[in-house]
């Protein structure tokens, strides 16, 4: 993967900011994935820190600029996980990316990366299944695992 905006930190200091998105449907919960720009893997969305912005609310951003998302951010961190990145430098870096999770209200047609990106509802176990990193896996299977013990720890 290239990044298109690179942080100035150190390797061993990179942090990107990250979103659940979950709506409730009949039949279950549902989560977001949406794919990657340059590899067309899945992944959720996802972005460098903003300045001026909370944590909370960069994954707030990154929800409706990759995935059109709009809904309420649970200020509290979920969980974390890294990932393998090649920034447009060609230096690989493994972010530490912090979770928080969005209960979706709505989802709008038109968002800033609607042409760069698939999206796709999925529950949670099969979003699971879906996406290649390892540590991110683990996140969304501890997610489905919260939703089914009504774990507080989402909402």
């Amino acid at each position: 993967m290239v990044a298109t905006d690179s942080p100035t930190a150190p390797a061993a200091e990179y942090q990107q900011i990250g979103a659940i998105c979950m709506r409730l449907q009949d039949h279950g919960p549902e989560v977001l994935l949406i794919t990657t720009r340059e590899t067309g893997r899945w992944m959720i969305p996802k972005g460098w820190p903003i300045a001026g912005l909370l944590p909370h609310e960069v994954a707030e951003r990154e929800a409706w600029e990759e995935a059109g998302v709009i809904g309420k951010v649970k200020r509290r961190i979920f969980g974390e996980f890294r990932y393998a990145k090649i920034l447009s430098d060609g230096s690989k870096v493994e972010p530490l990316v912090s979770v928080y999770v969005i209960k979706v209200r709505r989802r709008k047609k038109r968002f800033p990366e609607r042409a760069e990106r698939d999206v796709i509802w999925m529950n949670p176990t099969d979003a699971a299944l879906k996406v290649q990193v390892p540590e991110l896996r683990t996140l969304l299977q501890d997610f489905a695992r919260s939703l089914t013990l009504g774990s507080d720890k989402i909402w």
